[in-house]
């Protein structure tokens, strides 16, 4: 889980250089990257709940 956050922050951040230099490719590498982070804190949070409670 440790790299799919690194692998999702580069792309996130890339993807926002991108989108501020206005060259192509930025809007999806933003998107892609954002979901990935939402899909790991979704995974984070249960992993977190579920080993509080054991």
């Amino acid at each position: 889980m440790k790299k799919l956050l690194v692998y999702a922050l580069i792309v996130f951040g890339l993807g926002l250089v991108f989108m501020l230099c206005k060259w192509p490719g930025g809007n999806v590498m933003t998107i892609t990257g954002g979901s990935v982070l939402l899909f790991w804190m979704v995974f984070f949070i249960i992993g977190k709940i579920v080993n509080n409670n054991s």
